[in-house]
């Protein structure tokens, strides 16, 4: 229940910011006070983003500490990032209700979602932590693709803004001319028509719109290889689990997934600090006072999302908190078994909260649940098992999809970064996949490097092989003058020790020279 009025206020915002009317109708102040603009509380006002900013922790506290909650948080930073995309769109396309300063406000707002917590950044974080390849699974459905297209298309949008709209595709009111112009922060004031700040966000710009492209194609082309692969029932020809259950060979070593956690985390959390400062110091270098301080605190456009970003924190912590708690009482009754205590499993405290509105729904119990082990990939050869180069496994985990395609599993390039740091870590064994061809007078044969190192070896004589055959425990030894079963014969004959001859009966067979008929073997081996 708790969840879908969670749902139902967000589509209230997205409503109310989608379809906001233009509440500035005052141009920009005069020079001698700073020309001062009028902010659009509809769209960046106090409460939203103050709503927008404590989601946005939510989401990063749950990408490493609370597994189960993270995808419930992205379902809200998706609505909210659709709202404010929507809003944006809507009037760019019309020309009209919206400025530079709105967008440029609003396009900041964006990428505080994009380079933070959203999936293809975040999303996978605490996931690597714990399950490592196989948090794979857990990427690929439905709502990674939506946000997977919508995070592309505001990459795009913003390279139309930094080249079209700053100049001449939004209305040109409120520019702050008489002032030099609009301002904006990345790490310094820099003004929005300078060539230099446009170069630096074109640079992020077309970055992130090549980076998003390059996923929606490799989607898109693993889409159709799947599907062709199912349309023609070849059920051996293909496995969509090798997108989500990669062997070894193409998968980070624990010590990589550690470096690669902590450094997402680590820029996750400053990107997140850093689009709250740029733009509070965005919206102060503008003068836009009326989105500033009590004064933004107006209408139920901004109280709903402040309301709804308030809530997710305190929802994300009192889990955590509960977590905590909870793991305690059960670590102190395990410690006292005979107390007579019982043990308090989750589904019994969930019962205590759930009337609180602190409980997820079975819905959402069910989305976020532990996935079952997937099933086994088919058997593969041994060239599968090299080891491949630290830049192939990275771009396999990165591009997840690219593991249904056959050609993902093979060297793409074998030697580079295999030397490297993390290339040599948590492996030490020896690369036993890698072949090379030895060509004889006769003959040519490929033999891998174990099977080289071992035919190398010393070998040993017949004469030393056979010493050492005889020499065993567990070989029948011989007298002293007696040849052996597999002796070789002479020509002249075998001369037989006298006793062994004593032994025979004339009426015994001759069986050839060198062989033991068998008769008389206890006497001859008996006690004299």
């Amino acid at each position: 229940m708790a969840q879908t009025v969670l749902r139902v206020l967000i589509f209230l915002v997205l409503l109310s910011v989608a379809y906001a009317a233009e509440d500035c109708p005052r141009p920009e102040g005069p020079k001698e006070e700073g020309c001062p603009v009028c902010g659009n509380g509809d769209f960046y006002g106090l409460g939203v983003r103050i709503g927008i900013y404590t989601q946005w922790l939510s989401s990063w506290i749950a990408n490493n500490f609370l597994a189960e909650e993270i995808i419930g948080t992205l379902e809200t930073n998706s609505i909210f990032l659709l709202a404010l995309f929507s809003t944006v769109f809507y009037y760019s396309i019309r020309q009209r209700d919206i400025r530079v300063v709105d967008v440029l406000v609003i396009h900041q707002l964006c990428l505080g979602f994009i380079f933070s917590i959203m999936s293809l950044w975040g999303y996978r974080t605490m996931y690597y932590k714990t399950e490592g390849p196989g948090s794979r699974r857990r990427f690929g459905g439905f709502g990674t693709h939506f946000r997977l297209i919508l995070m592309g298309m505001i990459s795009a949008y913003g390279v139309w803004f930094w080249i079209e709209g700053v100049e001449d595709g939004l209305p040109p009111t409120d520019r702050r001319t008489a002032c030099g112009g609009l301002e904006t922060f990345f790490f310094a004031p820099m003004k929005v028509e300078s060539w230099s700040t446009r170069s630096v966000q074109l640079v992020i710009a077309i970055g992130a719109a090549v980076y998003y492209g390059i996923m929606v194609l490799a989607a898109f082309a693993a889409l159709l290889a799947y599907c062709v692969r199912k349309i023609s029932r070849k059920p051996h020809d293909w496995n969509w689990q090798l997108v989500s259950q990669q062997d070894s060979a193409i998968a980070l070593t624990k010590r990589e997934f550690s470096y690669w956690y902590l450094g997402l985390s680590c820029f996750n959390l400053f990107w997140i600090i850093f689009a709250m400062v740029s733009i509070e110091v965005t919206l102060n270098l503008n003068h836009m006072n009326n989105v500033l301080g009590t004064l933004g605190l107006i209408g139920a456009g901004q109280l709903i999302p402040l309301a709804i970003g308030l809530i997710s924190l305190v929802r994300v912590l009192y889990m955590i908190l509960r977590e905590r708690v909870l793991s305690k009482r059960l670590h102190k009754n395990e410690k006292s078994p005979g107390s007579g205590t019982t043990h308090e499993s989750p589904a019994a405290s969930h019962t205590c909260t759930e009337g609180l509105g602190f409980g997820p729904s079975t819905a959402f119990e069910s989305a976020s649940s532990p996935l079952p082990p997937p099933p086994p990939l088919p058997a593969t050869t041994a060239a599968h098992h090299t080891k491949r180069s630290l830049p192939h496994r990275i771009l396999l985990a990165w591009l997840p999809w690219l593991g249904i395609f056959e050609w993902s599993r093979h060297s793409l390039s074998p030697s580079m970064g295999r030397y490297s740091k993390l290339g040599r870590a948590g492996h030490h064994k020896k690369d036993s996949g890698v072949s090379f061809s030895f060509t004889g007078p006769s003959r040519s044969r490929t033999y891998d490097r174990q099977t080289w190192s071992e035919n190398s070896r010393y070998r040993p004589t017949e004469s030393q092989s056979a010493a050492t055959l005889l020499g065993s425990p567990g070989m029948p030894q011989l007298a002293p003058d007696q040849a052996g079963l597999m002796a070789a014969s002479k020509d002249g004959g075998i001369e037989l020790p006298t006793r062994y001859h004593s032994l025979r009966s004339a009426g015994d067979p001759d069986i050839g020279t060198g062989m033991y008929a068998g008769s008389g073997y206890d006497e001859y081996y008996g006690e004299p």
